[in-house]
């Protein structure tokens, strides 16, 4: 990421990567997060197993709609978290650059990673709840089973599933309680260190590009290799924080983190932290590869064609 850009560029340009992410990836991230949620629900023999198969069984039962539920709040959802994270970022790096005579440092990009994570989650959390509750509604039917034989907590009636986003945030509100809207925030916070890994990595593999290079600009697969090499060694480092937080979000009643981590363990043992894996590291790599990507290029472009923007702090 380039700290130099303006404010309004960095917030562009996350944002559109995010719109452009979520048209791409939604058919593997709804997969990811089925598989993460069914240990809670589905007794014996897991039914989503395996990337394809998983997205295929989706399509059978429910038609291409299936594929993506859940579209229209993360619609609004990345594109904020990112029109949020990228700016963030880009000032932590100026401030402690500036604070540092102008030197970058990896404790530098961790921070700043840190603090932009911090504020995209807190802001967007509730926007995430409802997309995951709205993945899950399948899950939430009296006729679903948990492992225990007993009715899903929460069951929803048709007449909720076919709420708007902020209708259903409201909903949500009105019935669980604010505190509802920010199941998950904890165990996000948790999953910072996924930033704190991956941000610092990538701009440690676009330096390495840069050095091996005449012109000052990663080229095309510069970014993709970089992109992609970080997000595959943080995910797969700090991967048990998100099925967590994908069970808190989709709890229908009061739950503690130390429960849900508590009851993985019980139920599931330790495999049951890393469910849904295979599909996540499959889904990550495009997902990442083109938020980063679309990001870099809209943000050049934006540079070159409205050069006032690229020093502007507002």
């Amino acid at each position: 990421m380039s700290s130099g850009n303006g404010a309004r560029v960095n917030m562009m340009a996350g944002a559109g990567a995010g719109v452009i992410n979520c048209v791409l990836c939604s058919p593997l991230d709804v997969a990811k997060v089925r598989q993460q949620l069914q240990g809670a629900f589905v007794p014996g023999s897991p039914k989503y197993e395996g990337v394809f198969s998983t997205v295929r069984t989706i399509y059978k039962e429910e038609g291409a709609p299936g594929l993506f539920r859940g579209l229209r709040p993360s619609l609004m959802t990345m594109p904020l978290f990112w029109a949020i994270y990228f700016p963030v970022y880009g000032a932590m790096n100026q401030r402690l650059a500036l604070m540092s005579n102008g030197d970058s440092a990896t404790w530098q990009h961790c921070v700043a990673a840190i603090t932009a994570g911090f504020a995209a989650d807190c802001a967007t959390n509730p926007l995430w709840v409802v997309r995951t509750r709205m993945i899950s509604d399948i899950y939430h039917s009296p006729d679903t089973p948990t492992p225990s034989g007993l009715a899903p907590n929460g069951a929803e009636s048709p007449a909720v599933t076919r709420l708007g986003v902020f209708r259903r945030m409201l909903y949500i509100g009105r019935t669980e309680g604010v505190t509802a809207l920010y199941k998950g925030l904890s165990a996000s916070m948790l999953g910072l260190s996924h930033v704190a890994i991956q941000f610092p990595v990538y701009e440690k593999f676009k330096q390495f590009a840069r050095r091996h290079r005449n012109d000052s600009k990663e080229t095309i697969l510069d970014l993709i290799v970089s992109s992609a090499l970080s997000k595959a060694i943080a995910s797969t480092i700090t991967y048990p924080h998100e099925v967590v937080r994908s069970r808190l979000q989709d709890s229908r009643s009061r739950t503690r983190l130390r429960d849900v981590v508590h009851r993985i363990m019980v139920e599931e043992g330790w495999h049951g932290f890393f469910r849904g894996l295979q599909v996540n590291l499959v889904r990550v790599l495009p997902s990442c590869v083109t938020v980063f990507v679309s990001y870099e290029l809209i943000s050049r472009a934006i540079t070159t064609q409205f050069p006032s923007l690229a020093n502007s702090s507002s």
